[in-house]
């Protein structure tokens, strides 16, 4: 899968949460998600390499969805 490929996945499984991905240099996958308007969750990166199954995808996706719901925070929650 590509990288592109990957931040789609990932973007339309948070739906209808805004979310934003991102793939930095050293391969770290970044997910910001808007929880309300103003306020963002930001997820711990994760190294591409662990996402190598749909399997993977889908526990990530699963993992953030709970971690939203529950209020937790994952590395930081931000307000504009």
């Amino acid at each position: 899968m590509t990288p592109l490929e990957l931040r789609h996945t990932i973007e339309a499984g948070l739906l209808p949460l805004k979310s934003q991905t991102s793939i930095d240099e050293r391969g770290m996958l970044q997910v910001t998600v808007e929880v309300r308007p103003g306020q963002r969750f930001v997820a711990e990166p994760v190294q591409v390499e662990t996402l190598g199954s749909t399997r993977a995808i889908l526990n990530l996706i699963g993992a953030l969805k709970a971690d939203i719901a529950a209020g937790k925070p994952a590395r930081r929650r931000q307000r504009r």
